[in-house]
């Protein structure tokens, strides 16, 4: 696979030493893979969690460090998204969910449309399965 934007993983591997030997591993074996879903990722890293639009956590040194990756298996290519340590990946999740409540607690109707009601399942009123009894 191709990986694209390395920049990030070469500034945080200079301001943590430690992280360098683990990232440079974990990128000379992506290049070398050949993965056309995320279970083919899974059952490499067992520890990696997809967490939405193709994109997946990869605990990387232990569990010291997160990476977050997009992948887009049709082209082989994965895009570096973010890279740091568990805790910066714990304080942007926390950010993250704090924009997110806010937006719905304010009512923000662009933010409902295009969030919560993206996909069938999250339709109301609930849609009856073709084939499946009620």
């Amino acid at each position: 696979m191709h990986v694209i934007r390395l920049k990030p993983l070469r500034e945080f591997a200079s301001r943590h030493p430690p992280a360098k030997a683990p990232l440079d591993a974990w990128y000379a074996e992506a290049c070398r893979a050949d993965r056309a879903s995320f279970a083919d990722v899974k059952a490499t890293y067992g520890s990696a969690d997809l967490v939405g639009g193709n994109r997946v956590v990869f605990n990387i040194g232990g569990n010291k460090y997160r990476l977050i990756v997009k992948v887009t298996y049709r082209s082989r290519t994965i895009y570096v998204r973010f890279v740091g340590t568990h805790a910066d990946y714990d304080r942007s999740y926390a950010l993250h969910v704090q924009r997110i409540q806010g937006r719905f607690a304010s009512g923000d109707a662009r933010f409902l449309s295009t969030r919560l009601l993206r996909s069938p399942a999250h339709c109301w009123p609930p849609q009856a399965t073709p084939g499946v009894r009620q």
